[in-house]
């Protein structure tokens, strides 16, 4: 939270900037939200945690997860927090992943368990073009995880991701 805070804050210093935590108690967290609801252009940091029940900001109009959950619903209750029936407007929801990154190998996760829970409710195998298209994401993200790889004997090998981690 602290590097988003500290970027948005030296990036845009003529807006308001709102910050929410996980461990700030309801009657806090309401007033901060009613402060940002008030403003035409402020940015609103907060965790998935924090907004996880009866926390509702209608007029945010951008959603960014920058932190992937193990499934599509955890992640929903988080952003139809802003998505509301008295919302005006679109909302735009952005998953944050980063090439080569945990974060991408839990996008190729999360998306084909949806795909699995669509044939288990439907009976029918979904295209995996139905589904990136669904959620309106790439299929290059996943295809970069995908490596094909010749060894000194000739043999091809197939890999799934490369995380570096330093």
């Amino acid at each position: 939270m602290e590097l988003y805070t500290d970027f948005l804050s030296e990036r845009f210093p003529e807006r308001p900037l709102f910050v929410v935590r996980g461990n700030v108690d309801f009657k806090r967290r309401q007033a901060i939200l009613d402060k940002f609801e008030k403003t035409e252009n402020g940015l609103l940091i907060c965790t998935q945690q924090s907004l996880k029940s009866s926390a509702n900001v209608p007029s945010c109009e951008d959603i960014i997860i920058e932190s992937l959950q193990w499934n599509i619903p955890r992640m929903e209750q988080f952003y139809f927090r802003f998505i509301r029936l008295d919302s005006i407007g679109m909302r735009r929801v952005h998953y944050l992943t980063y090439e080569e990154s945990i974060e991408q190998n839990l996008m190729a996760l999360v998306l084909t368990k949806e795909r699995l829970n669509e044939f288990i409710k439907s009976g029918e195998v979904k295209d995996e073009s139905e589904i990136f298209e669904e959620f309106d994401i790439s299929p290059d993200i996943i295809e970069t995880l995908f490596r094909r790889e010749q060894d000194e004997q000739g043999k091809f090998h197939i890999r799934w991701g490369a995380q570096n981690v330093s």
